[in-house]
C-alpha cells in the first residue's frame, strides 16, 4: 500500500470514506477544476510549496496545502483580503466562508462525503448480467436445438439392455442354425421371437471337464425344466466376463469347476464379489482337488475351504457301498441339517444324503452367514494320504454346507463337495455304517429346494401394501395426534414355487419410533393382513412405523413410514384435569373462607362495655 493511501486509512475513521479510498465513489467533476497546470496557474495567489513544488491545485487527504489557491484574485474578494490583515474578529462567518472557498473548492466533509457511485457500478454489473441470462435463454430457446434423447441416462441404460438381449439372441439363433431342416429353421425363428419378448432369468454354469454336463445331467435339466436358461462354459475360457457395459449378463452363477486355480476371462474373486453386490445370487462347489481360485471366492464371503487333498473322514457315519475305504464318504441325517425348511425343504420326508468332500471352516464374526449342513461329533477333515496329525477342522466346527444372504438379499452358497449334485448319488441307495440301509438318498430333493432358495424362487419376502389411520377413520390424517388410537396393517406376500402367496406369520413385530422405540407390539393375522392397534405415545415429535423382519432363511424386509404426531390443541385439553382436584378444592375453600370471614366481620356486633358505678353513700 502507498504512503498516501495508509495516510488515508489512518485519517479515516468510517466506513464511507473507506470504501471511497478504494474509488468505489468519487468526488463530482473530478480533474475538471481540482487539478490544473501551470497555464492555468495565472492569476492565482501562490501560497506554499505544495506537492513536488509545482503551481497545481488538488484536492487529496495526503495533500492537504495546494500551492495555489483555487479561485482567481478578483474584486469580490480584494476588499476581504485587506481586511483579512487587521483583526480576524471584525470577520463575518460570510466572508471566512468566502475566504476558504476562494482558498479550497470544498470542504472536508464534503470531500469525504460518498457520491453514491457505487450504485452506477451495481447498476451496470445486474445491467449485464440480466442481458446475458436473457441472451442465453434466446439461444436455448430459439437458435439451440434440444438436447438429444441419446443423451439421457435412461436412454443409454435401455440401449444396453438392447445390445445384451441382441447379443443372446443372436446366440441362440447362430445355434440353431446349425442344421438345415426346414422344422428346425421354423422353430429357430419362434424360439427367438418367444426369448426377445420373455426373457428367463440366464444362469452361467462353470465346469473344468466335459463329463462334468453328463455326470450332473439330472440337476441341470431340473433347472432348464423350471424355466431357466443355461449357459454352460468352460472355468478357464479366455472371453468369461460377469459385466458387460457396466451390467450383470447373467442373473445367476453355478461354479461346477472346483479343481480351477485360476478363471479364465475377467472373472476372479473380486469380480465375484462385486456379482453378489449387484443383486446376483451364486452357488459353488468344492471337492478334495479344490483349487487356489475357489478358496479365494470363498474368504470373500466368510467361508474358508480345507486345504486340497483333504476329505471330510467319519469313521462312523460312511457309506459302506460308495466309500473307497478311507472313511470319506458321508452319510448326513436330518439332524445334522438346519431346521428351516425354506432352505432344506422338508427334511423328514427325504432320506440322508450323500456327502464326499472338502470341509469349510465358518467365520463365526459374520452374522450374514448360516450354516446349512455341519459335520458329526466324530467328523474331521484332514488328508488321507499323509500321516495323522491334529486336523485342522473337526466336530460341529466343520461345516459341509454353508450359505450367506447379503443386506441387498442377494444369496451365495458354499458346499464342499460337487459330488452331491451328481448323478451317482441322486440314484444311489444309502448304505450307512450306522444301519439305514436300503433307502434312497435324498441328495436330488435337496439339491433342488436348495436351487430354488439360490435363485429366490422360494423365501422371498415382499410388502404389497401399508395402511394406517385413526381407529375409526379410513384415510390417514396428515398428521396424528398424542394419545390418538392408530390401527396399523401391512399386507405382506411370500414367493414360493416362484408364486407369491399371502404372508402371516404370528412373529411379525411393529415398532413405533423416534429415536428409540415408543412402542413394539406383535402384529395379529386377519385374514391375509397383519394388524394391530396402539395409543400414541404423550410426546409429539416425529415418528416412524417400522417393520424389520429378519428370518433364517427368509430375505430381509423392512418397510418404514415416517408420520408427524402433534400435541393438543388448546381447545382439545380437558376442561378439569381429574389429578388437579385437590389444588381445585383449595381454591375454592380459600375462596369460601375468605367469604365467611368477611360475613363474620361485617355483620358481627361488640358487645357494650360494662361501667361500674360505686355508692356515693
Amino acid at each position: 500500500m502507498s504512503l498516501s493511501r495508509s495516510l488515508q486509512v489512518i485519517r479515516t475513521n468510517n466506513l464511507a470514506v473507506v470504501i471511497r479510498s478504494i474509488h468505489l465513489s468519487r468526488p463530482v467533476n473530478a480533474g475538471a477544476e481540482c487539478a490544473w497546470g501551470l497555464e492555468k496557474a495565472a492569476g492565482r495567489e501562490v501560497v506554499g510549496y505544495g506537492c513536488s513544488g509545482d503551481e497545481v491545485y488538488q484536492d487529496r487527504l495526503d495533500y492537504w496545502y495546494p500551492s495555489i489557491r483555487f479561485r482567481k484574485e478578483d474584486s469580490v474578494i480584494a476588499p476581504i483580503r485587506q481586511k483579512e490583515l487587521g483583526d480576524w474578529k471584525t470577520l463575518s462567518n460570510e466572508e471566512k466562508k468566502l475566504l476558504y472557498r476562494y482558498s479550497f473548492k470544498q470542504t472536508l466533509a464534503e470531500f469525504e462525503a460518498p457520491t453514491g457511485y457505487w450504485k452506477v457500478v451495481l447498476a451496470i454489473v445486474f445491467s449485464v448480467m440480466s442481458l446475458s441470462t436473457l441472451y442465453s435463454v434466446f439461444l436455448v430457446k430459439k437458435c439451440l436445438q434440444q438436447t438429444p434423447p441419446t443423451f439421457d441416462n435412461e436412454y443409454k441404460e435401455a440401449s444396453v439392455e438392447r445390445m445384451l438381449v441382441l447379443e443372446k439372441e443372436m446366440s441362440l439363433t447362430t445355434t440353431l442354425q446349425l442344421t438345415t431342416h426346414s422344422i428346425f429353421v421354423e422353430c429357430q425363428c419362434s424360439i427367438t421371437i418367444n426369448f426377445v419378448n420373455n426373457y428367463f432369468p440366464e444362469i452361467l454354469v462353470l465346469i473344468d471337464d466335459v463329463i462334468t454336463r453328463e455326470t450332473h445331467s439330472i440337476f441341470l435339466d431340473s433347472l432348464k425344466a423350471r424355466g431357466h436358461s443355461l449357459v454352460i462354459r468352460f472355468a478357464d475360457d479366455a472371453t468369461l466376463s460377469l459385466f458387460k457395459f457396466g451390467k450383470r449378463i447373467y442373473d445367476d452363477v453355478f461354479i461346477f469347476a472346483p479343481s480351477v486355480h485360476k478363471f479364465g476371462g475377467a472373472i476372479n474373486a473380486e469380480q465375484v464379489n462385486q456379482f453378489v453386490d449387484d443383486g446376483g445370487n451364486l452357488l459353488v462347489t468344492g471337492a478334495s482337488n479344490i483349487g487356489d481360485a475357489i478358496r479365494e471366492i470363498a474368504v470373500e464371503f466368510g467361508y474358508e475351504f480345507d486345504l486340497s487333498k483333504t476329505s471330510v473322514v467319519d469313521h462312523f457315519n460312511y457309506d459302506t457301498v460308495l466309500d473307497n475305504g478311507h472313511h470319506n464318504t458321508i452319510v448326513i441325517n436330518k439332524e445334522q441339517m438346519t431346521k428351516s425348511k425354506i432352505i432344506v425343504g422338508d427334511i423328514d420326508k427325504n432320506g440322508p444324503l450323500l456327502f464326499k468332500g472338502v470341509g469349510l471352516l465358518s467365520h463365526k464374526g459374520n452374522n450374514l452367514i448360516l450354516d446349512i449342513i455341519n459335520g458329526y461329533q466324530t467328523s474331521y477333515s484332514y488328508n488321507p494320504n499323509s500321516k495323522t496329525g491334529k486336523p485342522s477342522i473337526a466336530g460341529k466346527d466343520l461345516v459341509l454346507v454353508g450359505g450367506v444372504q447379503g443386506r441387498n438379499n442377494a444369496r451365495a452358497v458354499f458346499i464342499g463337495s460337487l459330488d452331491m449334485f451328481s448323478n451317482d448319488f441322486f440314484n444311489s441307495p444309502v448304505q450307512s455304517s450306522s444301519g439305514v440301509k436300503g433307502q434312497i438318498s435324498g441328495n436330488k430333493n435337496f439339491a433342488i429346494q436348495l436351487s430354488k432358495w439360490i435363485l429366490q424362487e422360494n423365501g422371498v419376502l415382499r410388502v404389497v401394501s401399508v395402511k394406517h389411520n385413526v381407529v375409526g377413520e379410513r384415510e390417514p390424517p396428515e398428521m396424528y395426534t398424542i394419545m390418538d388410537n392408530i390401527e396399523y396393517k401391512i399386507k405382506i406376500e411370500e414367493k414360493k414355487e416362484g408364486k407369491w402367496i399371502p404372508f402371516t406369520p404370528l412373529d411379525v413385530q411393529l415398532e413405533f419410533v423416534r429415536i428409540d422405540p415408543f412402542i413394539r407390539k406383535t402384529l395379529d393375522k386377519k385374514g391375509d393382513i397383519l394388524w394391530t392397534t396402539f395409543k400414541c405415545p404423550n410426546v409429539n415429535g416425529v415418528y416412524k412405523f417400522k417393520v424389520d423382519y429378519h428370518r433364517r432363511g427368509y430375505s430381509h424386509l423392512t418397510n418404514i413410514i415416517t408420520i408427524p404426531v402433534r400435541p393438543f390443541a388448546h381447545t382439545q385439553y380437558e376442561r378439569f384435569i381429574r389429578t388437579a382436584y385437590p389444588y381445585y378444592a383449595g381454591a375454592f375453600s380459600m375462596m369460601g373462607g375468605f367469604v365467611a370471614f368477611c360475613i363474620f366481620f361485617l355483620y358481627s356486633k361488640e358487645s357494650a362495655p360494662v361501667t361500674v358505678e360505686k355508692k356515693t353513700n
